[in-house]
């Protein structure tokens, strides 16, 4: 909390200040949420009291943390993400500035090698072992099953962050991982295995707003 109260009463509006000092309203300030929830985010520094052109930018990861290990074993979890996913819309609907997603994966555990923590080793994941067991194969052991889910998941996340006038899109983190080591976190290689679009103009609506 007490970085938070820093962040919202000291760092965002002092450099909000230091870049409108060199750059005029056509350049949008971006706020990074500091690990808040988007609700913390509503009628903050709204322009009734002076400011412009600003945009927050949030990371929706639904891997790390004791939920989502638990999560992972249990038989109805995909529906749980998709259903996780499609709730983001209304983070936008209530938003006072555009919101995009600056990080999301398509990952459902935190098996990936050093992904939580960094590199320490040895590396032991929240996930249980026949979570990890599962999750953390190579592409070709996965079955259709579950790469007809990562459609969906990719399909229902960027649904959600593209919503409303408030919802400014998404990056995916990341565009590529070594010799295709992580598939749930390589946008080229799902691109490639048809697990994300090749039209992302023209696909498939998943979430029912």
């Amino acid at each position: 909390e007490k970085v938070w109260s820093a962040c919202k009463e000291e760092l965002f509006p002092l450099g909000y200040d230091a870049i409108r000092k060199h750059f005029d309203e056509e350049v949008a300030v971006n706020f990074q949420q500091a690990f808040r929830p988007a609700s913390d985010y509503y009628g903050f520094m709204p322009e009734s009291e002076g400011f412009k052109s600003i945009s927050v930018d949030m990371h929706r990861y639904q891997c790390f943390g004791d939920y989502w290990s638990g999560v992972a074993d249990l038989p109805e979890s995909w529906w749980n993400h998709l259903d996780a996913s499609c709730a983001v819309y209304h983070d936008n609907i209530n938003a006072t500035w555009p919101t995009f997603n600056g990080e999301f994966s398509l990952a459902v555990t935190d098996c990936q090698k050093y992904l939580a923590g960094g590199y320490v080793t040895p590396y032991d994941p929240q996930a249980s072992d026949s979570a990890c067991q599962y999750y953390n194969s190579d592409w070709d052991t996965y079955n259709d099953y579950y790469k007809d889910f990562l459609k969906q998941y990719f399909l229902a996340q960027i649904d959600s962050f593209e919503y409303g006038e408030m919802g400014a899109g998404w990056f995916m983190w990341t565009m590529k991982t070594e010799d295709n080591c992580a598939p749930e976190w390589d946008f080229m290689f799902l691109l490639e295995k048809g697990v994300i679009p090749a039209s992302l103009c023209e696909r498939e609506i998943v979430c029912e707003f």
